[in-house]
């Protein structure tokens, strides 16, 4: 950033350099031309000259101070992987206290700061503090960098996800909240999904994780017309030609997202961990490609098609969608346990699904296994209410 800088100052001190006027002579003084050429030259040069006086050497980006912010954006980092939100929560503040301190509030970086405390406090079950960072953070992406950009819509897919997860973790929404906050999911989603696939394209990372959680909340919605009746049996409250459409068009979404994940594996994976230092990564067959799932973009979208299998097969008694939602849950943990600390959310968010569906399918030993293994390692973070965001 500030050899670009550099190099642009010096560019236009040179052009200064040549617009400088000269001294008229005789011939020039009485061509009326001339003269009129002369002064729109003498004006460029004086906007020119007031451009390289505000754009002093000295006004640009200290590097010891980004130096500084780029080591506390590693840390962010390492404690997300590891699920330590807690600790994350607390990087995440400085870093945004520190960033808006040297860049401004309303700067790109500074609403990436603000969406990374947002993602830790939703990460924590704080659903509206969480809710209120991702905002502001909108707000600025869309006034300096336009609605249609990629960072816009990596806000709109964390506050969807955000909605979607306090769906189906916050036991206080009334049946009117929960209607609003699927709503408000959906909406930001598709937003995402679609900036992501005109920016991104359909194949990149990103752009299959909005489709894929854009899937689930089409589910989590269809799961909303269904109550339980006192036999234990799911029954649907509207017509069955429009549940049975909803529920293709979800599972639509999600399959999709999932075989595009699987077509083109791309960050972390199983292929490359031992290989990584030596070797140049080394693609999966087709075959591999199209059946195993090896990263963890794979695994997420694998995770949420396994999800709404297991619903769909709740409600419809479909044995054949929930065998290849177990199989499926199986192989996210594979890879999750490989790729993921062993406290990771993500981790034990598929030992629990699984351990809930096998239950479902009678298999109580090995249901009750996997949830031993939870009750062992599980050691939730703790969340001080004294404590204040940077806002």
């Amino acid at each position: 950033m500030r050899s670009m800088a550099v190099a642009t100052a010096r560019r236009l001190q040179l052009r200064h350099q040549r617009l400088t006027i000269r001294p008229f002579t005789a011939e020039q003084r009485t061509d009326s031309s001339a003269t009129e050429d002369a002064k729109r030259r003498q004006s460029e040069a004086k906007l020119e000259a007031r451009f390289l006086t505000a754009n002093k050497f000295t006004d640009l980006p200290d590097p010891q101070k980004e130096k500084a912010l780029q080591q506390l954006q590693l840390r962010l980092q390492e404690l997300h992987k590891a699920g330590n939100a807690r600790a994350a929560l607390k990087v995440a503040e400085e870093l945004h206290q520190e960033t808006e301190k040297h860049l401004g509030a309303h700067h790109p970086a500074t609403a990436s700061a603000r969406s990374n405390i947002g993602l830790q406090l939703k990460l924590l079950g704080k659903w509206n503090d969480s809710r209120k960072q991702y905002e502001q953070a909108l707000k600025i992406y869309r006034a300096t960098v336009g609605h249609d950009h990629a960072s816009t819509a990596s806000v709109h897919h964390n506050w969807g996800t955000l909605l979607r997860t306090q769906l189906h973790l916050d036991d206080s929404l009334s049946a009117t909240d929960r209607l609003s906050v699927l709503e408000m999911s959906l909406e930001h989603l598709e937003k995402a999904y679609k900036i992501r696939l005109a920016e991104l394209g359909a194949e990149h990372p990103h752009t299959v994780a909005s489709r894929s959680g854009w899937g689930a909340s089409l589910a989590s919605q269809i799961l909303q017309n269904y109550k339980q009746t006192t036999k234990g049996v799911y029954r649907s409250m509207v017509p069955e030609e429009v549940t049975t459409n909803g529920w293709d068009a979800a599972e639509e979404h999600l399959r999709q997202a999932y075989v595009t994940a699987l077509a083109n594996p791309r960050g972390r994976g199983l292929q490359n961990q031992k290989t990584r230092a030596k070797t140049k990564r080394q693609k999966p067959t087709q075959q591999q490609q199209l059946t195993t799932i090896q990263t963890l973009s794979a695994a997420s979208a694998g995770q949420n098609l396994a999800l709404v299998l297991k619903a769909r097969a709740a409600v419809s008694g479909d044995n054949e969608r929930l065998n290849e939602a177990r199989d499926l849950y199986r192989q996210v943990l594979q890879v999750r346990e490989k790729l993921l600390p062993a406290d990771h959310p993500d981790l034990y968010a598929t030992k629990f699904s699984l351990a809930e569906l096998l239950q479902a399918q009678g298999d109580e030993e090995a249901a009750n296994a996997i949830r031993q293994e939870i009750v062992d390692t599980y050691d939730p973070p703790e969340y001080d209410e004294n404590d204040k965001s940077a806002t």
